[in-house]
């Protein structure tokens, strides 16, 4: 018995001088074989489109350039829960001083400690 391949499942033999790559019909739920000229991938059986190792390398630079984004937005939301963190306590401080605190100061230094580094406490929230 032969061995099955995906190309054997198709009712037409691959070109040998057309790309290996297989693309979906538009309007069918079947696929054919890519209509451009060999040369680049393993055995340059691919076109520059479906070329494995190339589609590697692009799938591979596009996540680490989701997650380099997905960093910084992790790290502006932390910064701005700590900001708004600071503000609250801010309040509560003043409001506590209005009441008499005993000793101010250091509650004002306590606040202060719990702003992160080069903080600006107008921020704009979004």
């Amino acid at each position: 018995m032969a061995e099955w391949t995906l190309s054997s499942f198709h009712k037409e033999r691959d070109d040998p001088s057309r790309c290996a790559g297989r693309v979906m019909d538009r309007y069918w739920w079947e696929s054919s074989q890519c209509s451009r000229k060999r040369g680049h991938g393993p055995e340059q059986a691919y076109c520059k489109q479906h070329d494995p190792v190339a589609i590697k390398a692009k799938r591979k630079a596009q996540r680490e350039k989701w997650e380099a984004e997905w960093a910084a937005k992790e790290a502006a939301a932390a910064r701005k829960n700590a900001v708004q963190a600071a503000k609250d306590a801010a309040l509560a401080a003043c409001k506590a001083i209005v009441d008499g605190h005993n000793d101010p100061r250091s509650l004002a230094a306590g606040v202060l400690a719990m702003l992160p580094d080069n903080s600006n406490m107008e921020q704009k929230d979004d």
